[in-house]
């Protein structure tokens, strides 16, 4: 009786693992299939109630003074912003590049570093002068906030979205001319006496010439025969020439170029970002579109003893840049840049008006 209670014992045992194990089995093959149908019937929920596309990007930076329209009518133009920095941190040359991606047209315009701008919003201070100002000469802005003022602070003035930007001193600018062998110009008599002459290849006489990065610089700086106009024309002719020149560079000596730069420029651009733009230079096609405003009077400030480029007005402008520069031909300012443009005009009421030619 043992040896057969014994033997069933273990035939039961047997069994019941069997059981077990299908029992297991079947409700696994259950929970599998009832997660299907759960996840089938979510699916025709969500095809139900949602949209067969949704826009999933995320447009504009408060902190850049980009509003989130322009950042989307603007979306595909990478827009960037080139400063040249005086010793005393003001932006001296201001230039926006806008590179279609579609087309790989690349337009430049230079903005006028007097014009009058809200340089802050509200909460932020900006001492100059002794005052707290709030609109002033837009190139003041990188000297009080650095780079990403003077980025914010356009984006806010001409509703523009640069997410990038890039500044260099006078000293960087040299060394980039004397990179790509040199700035040709046409030196006047009356320029003559005011460019550098020092060094074994210094300048004997006026005319066509070739000059080095230290001799292009006093060039390009001095306001010697030249209105504040005539200088921007000659900063972006310079530009020009650098980007044309730089594209005949070998790869080795463009990459050579941008380690020399990147190691000194003030840019919230990656190495890696600039490289790849360099990569692109062969296939874009350089435009320039002149300066900005279009539309000015000069105002002078008895405070400060200087004069304002004072758009007119700066809804105005800013409607006929992004005309020409971006195709947007019915374009409407944004709020923020309409109430900015209204603020100017009260403002203008205080100001004494300068005769336009003056430009100095």
């Amino acid at each position: 009786m043992a040896d057969n209670k014994s033997a069933l014992t273990a035939e039961q045992k047997k069994q019941k693992k069997q059981n077990r194990i299908l029992i297991g089995a079947i409700i696994a093959v259950v929970v599998i299939v009832g997660l299907v149908f759960a996840i089938e019937m979510n699916k025709d929920k969500n095809s139900a109630d949602k949209p067969q596309e949704v826009e999933d990007t995320i447009y504009g930076d408060d902190s850049l003074g980009i509003d989130a329209d322009v950042d989307k009518e603007l979306r595909n133009f990478r827009n960037i912003f080139i400063f040249g920095t005086d010793n005393q941190d003001r932006s001296d040359i201001i230039l926006l590049a806008s590179i279609n991606e579609k087309t790989n047209q690349v337009k430049l315009i230079s903005v006028h570093r007097d014009t009058y701008m809200q340089l802050r919003e509200e909460g932020e201070s900006f001492y100059i002068g002794g005052t707290d100002r709030e609109f002033f000469k837009c190139n003041h802005a990188y000297k009080k906030g650095g780079f990403y003022a003077a980025m914010k602070e356009l984006n806010m003035n001409m509703d523009l979205n640069c997410h990038e930007g890039m500044g260099l001193d006078w000293s960087d600018i040299a060394l980039m001319i004397n990179t790509i062998g040199g700035l040709d110009v046409d030196v006047s008599d009356s320029m003559y006496p005011y460019v550098n002459h020092s060094g074994p290849g210094g300048i004997s006489q006026p005319g066509q010439q070739t000059l080095d990065g230290a001799q292009a610089v006093s060039y390009l700086r001095t306001r010697h025969d030249a209105t504040a106009v005539q200088r921007a024309a000659r900063n972006q002719d310079a530009f020009v020439q650098i980007f044309e020149k730089a594209k005949t560079l070998s790869k080795s000596d463009q990459l050579d170029m941008l380690d020399k730069i990147y190691a000194r420029a003030d840019s919230n651009m990656s190495k890696g970002t600039m490289t790849e733009i360099l990569d692109q230079l062969s296939n874009y096609k350089l435009e320039t579109m002149g300066d900005w405003p279009h539309d000015w009077h000069l105002y002078w400030d008895s405070d400060m003893a200087f004069y304002y480029f004072l758009p007119q007005t700066l809804a105005g402008n800013v409607t006929k840049l992004h005309q020409e520069m971006f195709g947007q031909k019915d374009y409407t300012p944004s709020e923020l840049c309409q109430a900015i443009s209204d603020r100017i005009e009260e403002n203008a009421k205080t100001m004494n008006v300068g005769a336009d030619n003056f430009g100095q």
